[in-house]
């Protein structure tokens, strides 16, 4: 019996697939539709809805390539501020927020739309009114000077003190002219939410086996994996940027357990409006056959955060497998999430058919 392929979607935290022990030189195909509801370390419910298929090839040395694709993807709530990155809502981290182009003109809160600066040159200044009344009468009384016994200082001081009563008094009429009063601008995030359907990302990738089991070690596999942004950025859907993975599987027979871990660096791309992580995630888990066509699976799956909003996710998921020999396998799998960036629940029913 084969286990169930593990898409990028239901592990999301992996963006690297398990594929299943297929027997050598065969084709697997598996359609599954899954649903997921959760905050992600946000304050609203989020569900989403997806279909997936994916497609590997196991050659007879052992190594397999797989494509996972995901069709139609569907979010009942999206916001600005959140990406799907392997198809969970991720928080944008705020290092490349976009901020309006152009210099901006402080003004007094609520005085109306932010706008801004004109050159100096383009400014306009309200002119005094013209002066029409009589011009102000000199007042002040001459001071004599002997010019012939002053010292020249005394002079230049007497000059000085004609000079200063002489000056003109400003007029009533005349308003001193104020400086404008100005405060900072503030700017708040809007959150805009929608809700929005698309196809989602696409995931390539390969797997070669580096060691078989033995008495004392496990089997050991290399895989790699590369994203393909085939979702809809502007839709929130993706992050448009190409991503990539590698990582190792580990298989132990331990009576009739079968005993499976999993280790995997993800490589985000960059997008230009906001940030995210790389990320370090894993699992382990028993498998046993609970009757010659029944298998259940266990598993603990944690991850790191993906962006500096983001929050780690952690996992209980258990899974089934019926076989029906040649009519394929069903599976029914169930994931209970233990921290904010997982979903709350996740559900997931796929069909698996071997060429």
């Amino acid at each position: 019996m084969k286990r169930e392929i593990v898409l990028p979607l239901v592990s999301g935290m992996f963006l690297c697939m398990s594929p299943g022990t297929a027997e050598p030189g065969s084709l697997t195909m598996e359609p599954a539709f899954f649903a997921e509801s959760g905050d992600y370390g946000s304050q609203e419910t989020i569900r989403i809805y997806s279909a997936a298929i994916t497609v590997d090839y196991t050659h007879a040395a052992g190594w397999c390539i797989f494509l996972t694709a995901v069709p139609w993807i569907h979010q009942n709530e999206t916001y600005t501020d959140l990406v799907l990155v392997s198809g969970r809502p991720v928080p944008k981290g705020k290092s490349g927020e976009k901020r309006p182009s152009g210099p901006l003109q402080a003004q007094p809160a609520g005085s109306g739309p932010v706008v801004a600066d004109e050159p100096a040159s383009a400014q306009h200044h309200p002119e005094p009114p013209a002066d029409h009344s009589d011009p102000i009468q000199d007042t002040s009384e001459a001071v004599p000077v002997d010019n012939d016994h002053q010292d020249p200082e005394d002079h230049h001081l007497a000059r000085t003190r004609l000079s200063r009563d002489r000056a003109p008094l400003p007029r009533p009429d005349q308003a001193t002219p104020r400086t404008q009063e100005t405060t900072p601008v503030t700017r708040q995030a809007v959150r805009e939410k929608d809700s929005v359907s698309g196809p989602g990302d696409t995931v390539l990738g390969f797997s070669l086996p580096v060691r078989q089991e033995t008495d004392r070690w496990p089997e050991i596999q290399v895989q790699a994996t590369i994203k393909l942004p085939t979702a809809d950025e502007e839709k929130g859907l993706g992050t448009g940027e190409v991503d990539y993975g590698i990582g190792m599987k580990l298989e132990k027979s331990v009576g009739p357990w079968l005993a499976l871990g999993e280790l995997n660096y993800n490589i985000i791309g960059s997008p230009d409006a906001y940030s995210l992580n790389n990320y370090l995630a894993g699992s382990l888990g028993l498998s046993a056959k609970i009757t010659p066509f029944l298998e259940g699976t266990i598993q603990f799956l944690a991850g790191e955060p993906m962006s500096e909003k983001g929050e780690a996710q952690i996992e209980m998921k258990t899974s089934f497998c019926y076989d029906f020999k040649s009519f394929g396998e069903v599976f029914l799998e169930f994931s209970l999430g233990m921290a904010r960036g997982s979903p709350d629940y996740l559900l997931g029913l796929g069909y698996l058919y071997t060429f």
